[in-house]
């Protein structure tokens, strides 16, 4: 796949052993990296409590823009 976050979770789930640590691990740093908009929305709307992680993260970016 060219989705950057796509082909991140298919290696972290390729690694086997603890899969969902990594792979929990592995997509929030690339999808900080590569931006919401690269996420695809299967991905984010299946994931365990998407609307309160979504709100966590325009509060925390409300909170950053303030700071700059």
């Amino acid at each position: 796949t060219d989705n950057h976050f796509e082909r991140t979770i298919e290696l972290a789930f390729a690694l086997g052993g603890d899969t969902d640590t990594v792979g929990a691990m592995a997509g929030s740093i690339c999808g900080a990296y590569v931006g919401y908009e690269e996420i695809n929305v299967n991905f984010a709307t299946n994931c365990e409590d998407f609307e309160g992680i979504l709100g966590l993260a325009v509060e925390l970016h409300k909170m950053v823009l303030q700071k700059s």
